[in-house]
């Protein structure tokens, strides 16, 4: 993000950071980011922070980005859960193709939550009696964890 900050800015006189027009330049570079707004408010994140550093050591008189509303409210993920319904039709198509084992693959996804990196990369030397013991594929706290999971009847 810093790169895109440079792109956009990196020659703009820092006298103009003290203007409040500024303001609605950044909202308008924002914006331009609208189509992943995620991005977009990461942005005016890091210029924030940037612009903040500058306030305090007296390089700007204001933070033109701060108090600029974020785009992104949260996904509502209730549209990507499955239902029963889904299942039984995925299970449906599947076998209807002749290939039952891609609807294998969508009820252990379903029955464990592990992620899609995980699930392809699962070896049959993590799966033991009773549990699946595998690496986490994504970092929590900058560690990768361990995942265990019980085999329950289901699975």
């Amino acid at each position: 993000m810093l790169d895109k900050i440079d792109a956009k800015w990196g020659t703009t006189p820092l006298s103009v950071w003290s203007d409040t027009r500024m303001t609605r330049k950044v909202v308008d570079w924002r914006d331009h980011y609208a189509d992943t707004p995620r991005t977009a408010d990461f942005g005016v994140q890091v210029l924030r922070s940037l612009l903040e550093y500058g306030r305090l050591r007296g390089m700007v008189s204001l933070n033109v980005a701060s108090g600029i509303p974020q785009l992104y409210r949260g996904a509502n993920r209730a549209e990507i859960i499955w239902s029963e319904a889904d299942m039984v039709a995925f299970k449906a198509s599947a076998y209807a193709l002749n290939k039952p084992y891609i609807f294998d693959g969508a009820q252990l996804a379903a029955l464990t939550g592990l992620r899609r990196d995980e699930l392809l990369t699962l070896q049959w030397t993590e799966v033991q009696d009773s549990v699946i013991v595998k690496w986490a594929a994504k970092a929590s706290s900058g560690k990768r964890r361990t995942v265990t999971i019980p085999i329950l009847d289901e699975l």
